[in-house]
């Protein structure tokens, strides 16, 4: 598994970036010039448990597009975007799927500090095509909280 994680004190109370973290329309094409669409598949579109997301992204000019589901949400603390089906395609013929996913937490060190995390993890395939090197196939991904998502 793949995972990477950020974690920054911002000057700023809690409950207001957990305001700009719900509005994430706003924020997330612009936090990335290789996030290319975001869709909340919901009405109203907004930040809910169970909602689910559809994203067009690249990781090293490889695009990608996929559809996700938010599984962990704290109001105020923390949420979770997971995705077992998550396509990639390099020059439009070879893919790899992955499940991909990411958390963003909020804690509060003081009435006027935040301290916001970020982790964003990814399970690969053994093999480009997929399955274990020694030629027989890995059982289907789950979600990296356990739930199974099916769109």
């Amino acid at each position: 598994m793949f995972e990477i994680s950020a974690t920054i004190e911002i000057e700023a109370p809690q409950s207001a970036l957990w305001r700009l973290l719900q509005d994430v329309d706003g924020w997330w094409l612009r936090s990335n010039p290789d996030h290319l669409a975001l869709k909340i598949v919901a009405t109203p579109p907004q930040m809910a448990l169970g909602v689910w997301i559809r994203i067009r992204e690249r990781i090293a000019g490889v695009p990608g597009s996929g559809i996700g589901q938010i599984t962990c949400l704290e109001p105020g603390k923390r949420v979770s975007w997971e995705s077992c089906d998550f396509r990639y395609r390099y020059l439009g013929v070879f893919g790899i799927t992955v499940a991909e996913g990411v958390t963003w937490e909020l804690k509060a060190r003081s009435d006027r500090t935040t301290i916001v995390s970020a982790r964003v993890w990814a399970r690969v395939p053994a093999t480009p095509w997929g399955g274990s090197p020694s030629g027989g196939s890995d059982t289907p991904w789950t979600a990296n909280s356990g739930t199974t998502i099916t769109p």
